[in-house]
């Protein structure tokens, strides 16, 4: 049995795009000779057509690939696959019709390969409130003898009263000028990782991403700095929070992210974060996108891929996630933080919002460093225990050896409930270089947890 070639970047004007793109664009993708290139170019291709290129999702190209599924899905009378027929294609760029007419038995006549079978799709909404074709318009698709059903340009069957002797010439204008249009009204997202998905089929979105990340020979490479943080839900769930840099210059466009978490060894039963699941936060160098899945308590493998849309760039994150320890006092992971906030009602507290941790407003700062002259935050958690906590914070430096030494007096305080901020001001004379928190906590029954949280001090 022959083995289908897995798709290529080259290959991308062969699937279901060959629908919208235009003929300017289709000769200038031939043209590019590398895959980096063919990349970028499929990014801009997109966001030329994205209604909200301000926000990680593009609805344009999320909206065209969900039809191409459910093209396939719904048109199976042909032996290609669903999107490829005539069907399909109008379904693709105009979506479901707002009436259907379904006749399998009707001898339509339309040309010698017609058999028995007319299909009328009517589009009210859609056409009218373009001003070029009529207010109703019908497309009828007749059935061959091999019993797929074709386009019909016949002005009788494109008639809302197909009746023969009340056809009128503007019903035929009507059809041919919406079909020669072809411009979809839907919007929809993802990247060239979902163009690059099977081109007979769409298959599913932790698929597509493994297949991109597989092939990642075929993109531009470089690392992606990023931080996850672990926190548990208060139903008992692992909560991992994906803060990425993405710092850009103003009004730059915003990269696509993917995240996938998967079981060691398993590429089954996938938590995927698609581009919705991301918000990005803040301008300039200081912009963040910050996703977050809650996922059983056991180990997990991650992979965040990050694609700029100006050059193709593949920038990706391979990592691991370990559950929190389930017995005993613990705490979540250490988040340093670049701004902090505890929110103004309770019923605003969330470990689904991203930025939100519980009743505080969180950003982290994926860099792990803070800028001379600003105050050192940091957010966690404490689970488990007897309440009230003992907390204890000492700020360390490190020497030219690599010694650390405490820097100041230990701050106590005395604590209750789970969310924990803290906030420790720096002052401009301070050296550049590497410090770290040092935080202490022991609960009423003399159980104890020690944490540390490093950091960079930097002049920007």
């Amino acid at each position: 049995m022959a083995v289908a070639k897995e798709p290529t970047v080259r290959s991308w004007l062969d699937g279901p795009v060959r629908y919208i793109v235009t003929p300017d664009e289709a000769k200038q993708f031939k043209a590019l000779k590398t895959d980096p290139e063919r990349s970028a170019f499929i990014e801009r291709f997109w966001r030329r057509r994205d209604p909200t290129p301000a926000t990680l999702v593009n609805e344009y190209r999320q909206t065209f690939w969900q039809r191409v599924q459910e093209a396939n899905e719904k048109f199976v009378d042909s032996a290609g696959p669903g999107w490829r027929t005539d069907r399909g294609k109008i379904y693709i760029l105009y979506g479901p019709p707002d009436e259907m007419h379904e006749d399998p038995t009707a001898r339509t006549q339309a040309g010698d390969d017609a058999g028995s079978g007319l299909v009328r799709w009517v589009y009210r909404e859609r056409a009218g409130k373009r001003k070029d074709v009529d207010p109703d318009v019908v497309v009828p698709f007749v059935r061959n003898l091999s019993g797929e059903y074709k386009l019909s340009y016949d002005p009788e069957l494109a008639s809302p009263f197909l009746n023969p002797y009340a056809v009128e010439d503007r019903n035929t204008a009507g059809l041919s000028q919406f079909l020669a249009e072809m411009k979809p009204t839907g919007r929809d997202p993802l990247g060239v990782m979902l163009d690059l998905g099977k081109l007979q089929e769409v298959p599913p979105q932790e698929q597509i991403l493994l297949l991109s990340v597989e092939s990642t020979e075929s993109f531009l490479y470089e690392p992606l700095p990023l931080r996850i943080d672990r926190f548990t839900s208060p139903t008992g769930d692992l909560v991992a929070v994906a803060t990425i840099a993405i710092p850009a210059s103003k009004g730059a466009d915003v990269p696509t992210i993917l995240a996938r978490f998967s079981k060691p060894g398993s590429k089954e039963g996938a938590h995927i974060l698609a581009e919705g699941s991301f918000r990005v936060d803040g301008e300039g160098e200081q912009r963040l996108a910050q996703g977050r899945v809650s996922l059983p308590a056991a180990p997990w493998d991650v992979t965040v891929l990050a694609v700029d849309p100006a050059s193709g760039a593949n920038r990706m994150f391979h990592g691991r996630v370990d559950p929190l320890p389930a017995e005993g006092l613990t705490t979540s992971d250490l988040v340093l933080a670049s701004a902090l906030a505890p929110l103004p009602y309770a019923v605003q507290a969330s470990y689904t919002d991203p930025y939100i941790v519980g009743g505080f407003r969180v950003t982290p700062s994926p860099r792990q460093e803070i800028r001379r002259g600003t105050p050192v935050r940091t957010y966690f958690e404490i689970y488990r225990g007897t309440e009230p906590f003992h907390v204890v914070y000492q700020l360390e430096g490190q020497e030219d050896d690599g010694r650390w030494r405490p820097l100041g007096r230990p701050q106590d305080r005395q604590a209750e409930g789970r969310g924990q901020g803290f906030e420790l001001p720096t002052s401009p004379s301070w050296p550049l270089g590497s410090y770290r928190l040092q935080i202490h906590v022991e609960d009423a029954g003399g159980a104890a947890v020690d944490r540390q949280i490093p950091f960079v001090l930097s002049e920007k």
